[in-house]
């Protein structure tokens, strides 16, 4: 019997390992779903409320501007009695100054008489009578043509020389610490000139009464306008501040709960919702709130795909190990003059694609390859029951009745039962008498294997053609016989490995196959293997697996 060898282990016959391995158990994810929300801890966060800040912002704008129109009034009136003020000091000053100079041009006329004749006593009648007659004339004091004081209302003055200039004016001045004006008039009793002065002392008083009496009236006022403008403003402060407070409220207790929800969605709390309609919020803020529920409703939809999608990684790299456990290892296996050697590289983390190798007596050998349409969990499902149909046959059957159309029928029958005609697949079944060299091979719509032979470089494809597997539970297999001959290399491989392009866009195909098997057919079964494997990868492009790859290579060599 042919010893049979896979890397160090011991001689085996009829059988195919099947390692279970080691899985873990999902239900960590559950229990830490199932565990109660907790709050999120913030950090303490100080200062002024939304509805204290908008408080204090009307009032501060009330005052700014009551305190404005009021200084506005207050600089009105200030300017209007100002100039009042100044109107009625001149019309006064003007009354003045023509009352004084008529009464003093009136006593010049009376005393020039008197002044030539020196009748002394009706002069002092005369300017007694100016103050009797009239009480803002204060003084009235007449100067004769050598400036001697001829007569003086004030008996205290004792003044016996004036020492004035005998000149028309008026001059400003005080008198007893009154404001008067004093009047100077020359006396002109003939056409020889000045014989005489008159002084007239005319009071101020009424002019000083009627600016203090503006004055108070611009005090009060500005009074009136101030206390007008205070009672305005805390009226404006006391009913901003209800309307601010008011407003504020409806602001702020739709954004508190707002808040309240965003903390227990942050918690993990999926059904945090916004159930108020917040009515006389603001369009806004009713906004926000809708907003607030659409996103959350994305979220809880977002975290619901995230955990379903965290649960099928699992569940796929849980089918991932399972698959590798069933597929023969990459580790070349010799089988007498046979060496195999395969692998399959998966587009996901499962893939439809697998291979497998088991020998069925002491001189001969299975190998098969297949490849489910699409990829993904449910292809590797597919193709795990395309495995054990194939183990329940080894086990079933004796080994003199095994052959490629056996093995085809049933992978197609366990196929069909577990997919229901929906999972379709191509498979190439080979028995290899190794004593021989004769090679039994039958195909089920899978690609066409390449025959190297290392002697006279030639690859060849051998064309043996059947319907896809799984369309129902007969299958009309076809097997064809080759003799291999010593050197002859057999290359099994998948669609997924011709389907890349270059950046012009062509296919690598069966041309860059066998080109690439040529350049390469030298090297031993597992070498061989892996070159292949990388030059297609290095033709595509795109540097993206689109579907599952699987390369086995078979190699004969006499003994």
């Amino acid at each position: 019997m042919d010893r049979v060898t896979d890397g160090t282990s011991e001689p085996q016959e009829h059988e195919v390992s099947f390692e279970t391995g080691e899985f873990d158990t999902l239900g960590r994810e559950a229990q830490a779903q199932a565990q109660a929300h907790a709050p999120v801890a913030l950090p303490e966060i100080r200062g002024p409320r939304l509805d204290q800040l908008l408080l204090g912002g009307v009032v501060v704008l009330v005052l700014i501007v009551v305190a404005s129109s009021g200084a506005l009034q207050v600089a009105a009136t200030t300017r209007e009695f100002k100039v009042s003020a100044q109107e009625q000091t001149t019309r006064l000053q003007n009354q003045a100054k023509e009352t004084g100079r008529s009464l003093s041009k009136l006593v010049s006329l009376t005393a020039a008489s008197s002044l030539r004749d020196n009748n002394y006593g009706a002069l002092t009648e005369l300017v007694q009578s100016t103050i009797a007659n009239d009480p803002n004339v204060l003084r009235t004091q007449i100067v004769d043509a050598e400036g001697n004081v001829a007569a003086d209302t004030d008996r205290d003055a004792n003044e016996k020389k004036s020492g004035r200039t005998h000149d028309e004016k008026v001059v400003p001045g005080l008198y007893k610490g009154h404001p008067v004006y004093e009047y100077q008039t020359p006396v002109q009793p003939t056409a020889a000139g000045a014989r005489g002065l008159v002084v007239l002392t005319y009071s101020l008083e009424q002019l000083q009464a009627e600016l203090q009496r503006l004055d108070a009236a611009k005090r009060e006022s500005i009074q009136h306008t101030t206390r007008r403008t205070i009672l305005l403003a805390v009226g404006f402060i006391v009913a901003s501040a209800l309307l601010a407070a008011f407003g504020g409220r409806q602001v702020t207790r739709p954004l508190a709960e707002l808040s309240a929800q965003a903390l227990q969605l942050g918690s993990g709390n999926m059904t945090a919702r916004v159930r108020r309609r917040f009515v006389g919020a603001g369009r806004e803020v009713r906004t926000l709130g809708a907003v607030f529920n659409q996103m959350a409703d994305q979220l809880s939809k977002s975290v619901d795909l995230a955990a379903r999608k965290a649960g099928l990684e699992q569940e796929m790299s849980v089918a991932r190990r399972v698959q590798e456990t069933l597929l023969p290892p990459r580790t070349v296996f010799e089988f007498g003059t046979v060496r195999v050697a395969g692998l399959v590289n998966p587009a996901d983390q499962c893939g439809g694609d697998w291979w497998l190798r088991a020998p069925l007596d002491d001189h001969r050998i299975a190998v098969s390859i297949g490849d489910v349409t699409g990829h993904g969990l449910s292809t590797a499902l597919i193709a795990t029951s395309a495995l054990s149909a194939f183990a329940a046959v080894l086990r079933t059957h004796h080994s003199d009745h095994l052959d490629a159309e056996l093995f085809m029928q049933a992978v197609n029958q366990t196929l069909f039962h577990v997919g229901h005609g929906e999972y379709q697949m191509s498979c190439a079944m080979m028995v290899f008498d190794t004593s021989k060299g004769l090679l039994q091979f039958s195909n089920g719509g899978h690609p066409f294997p390449c025959v190297y032979n290392r002697n006279t470089g030639q690859a060849t494809s051998v064309t043996v053609r059947g319907p896809l597997l799984g369309r129902g539970t007969t299958l009309e297999a076809k097997s064809a016989g080759l003799q291999l001959k010593p050197g002859d290399v057999f290359v099994w491989y998948s669609d997924g490995l011709l389907e890349g392009r270059n950046p012009a866009g062509e296919a690598y195909g069966w041309k860059g196959l066998t080109a690439s098997v040529q350049r390469n057919g030298h090297l031993p079964a597992e070498q061989l293997r892996d070159a292949l494997v990388a030059e297609a990868r290095a033709f595509s492009s795109s540097g993206k697996q689109e579907d599952d790859i699987t390369v086995v290579v078979v190699e004969y060599t006499a003994r």
